[in-house]
This record gives C-alpha cells, structure tokens and sequence, in this order.
C-alpha cells in the first residue's frame, strides 16, 4: 500500500512496514513502480497491511465495537437498564464472507 501522510492520518501504520509513505506525486509514483518492480517487497507490505486490516479495522472488529458500545449502555443512574437488544450474537458466516 502506498499512502500520503494525510492519506494515513490517525492510523498506527509503519512506513516501510505496512505502508510505504510518499507525499509529493513523483515520490507516490517512484514508490508504486519500486513496489511493481520488487515482488519480494510488493508481498511483504501486502502482507503486513493485510494483517493490520484484519486485526484493526475489519467486518469483524467494527461489529466487536458496536456490540460492545451496545454493551456499554448499560444501568445508568436513572436505573434505567438497556434494552434486551444489546446482548446479541453477530452470526460469524456473516463476517467472513467474501465481499
């Protein structure tokens, strides 16, 4: 994956690790055709960005945090209590298709 800064603003990225970072359009275009040019380095970054993706920001981190958001809302100091819906299951066949 090649990214400019802004482009990976926030995000925990490495440059040179699960990303290669280029902010001047030469710069963005020398690091997509060294990445064409070296599979070996093309697959590393693939592989590490992929990884990132899945253990970060994936279908199934983003249903972990709405679920547990739902979780959160909880008993508040009204003693009223959440509604029944927020204790769900999120069926797994759902999160892993292909897409």
């Amino acid at each position: 994956m090649v990214s400019t800064r802004i482009g990976i603003e926030g995000l925990p990225v490495r440059d040179g690790d699960n990303v290669v970072l280029a902010d001047s359009p030469e710069d963005f275009a020398a690091a997509v055709a060294r990445l064409l040019k070296d599979k070996a380095e093309r697959d590393r970054i693939g592989q590490n960005a992929r990884a990132y993706v899945e253990s970060n920001v994936s279908w199934g981190r983003a249903a972990d945090a709405f679920a547990d958001g739902l979780a959160d809302t909880g008993d508040d100091a009204a003693g009223v209590t959440s509604p029944s819906f927020a204790k769900f299951e999120i069926d797994p066949e759902f999160l892993n298709r292909d897409r």
